[in-house]
């Protein structure tokens, strides 16, 4: 990774904006930008500064060799392929409750067949639990 790409990943970590950065650091926004987009590098001041407001090492800002933020990168792209990968399968099962329901009103008349009904809550309270879920893990 590149110094631009680490700072501003150390940045999304401590979930900082750009101008929020820029304020800590009595410097502008398009000096944060600049140096994200590798067209300037901090100097040796702004350094130390960062690493001190990221708890990590001037060495781990210029070369980005700490581990642990790569994992925690990993870890955050598994858990948005899982959560995507879970959506994509709640929506078919939705998909596939509708059609069953849809295939019961034609075979038997207009009435609401109880497990529909209970799928759909069932449906319903597991989405939001696998979202909190996720949200919890990430945010940590």
């Amino acid at each position: 990774m590149s110094t631009g790409e680490n700072i501003k990943y150390l940045r999304k970590l401590n979930n900082f904006s750009q101008s929020e950065l820029a304020e800590k650091l009595f410097i502008s926004r398009q000096t944060i930008s600049k140096w994200e987009n590798d067209v300037l590098l901090p100097d040796l001041n702004n350094l130390v500064e960062l690493a001190s407001l990221f708890n990590c090492s001037i060495d781990n800002i210029i070369s980005g060799s700490n581990e642990e933020f790569q994992k925690q990168n990993k870890r955050e792209r598994i858990l948005k392929f899982l959560f995507l990968a879970m959506s994509i399968v709640s929506f078919l099962m939705l998909l596939f409750l509708i059609l069953l329901d849809i295939r019961d009103v034609t075979t038997t008349g207009s009435k609401f067949n109880p497990f529909v009904i209970f799928a759909f809550v069932f449906y319903f309270m597991f989405l939001i639990f696998i979202t909190l879920f996720v949200v919890r893990i990430v945010s940590r």
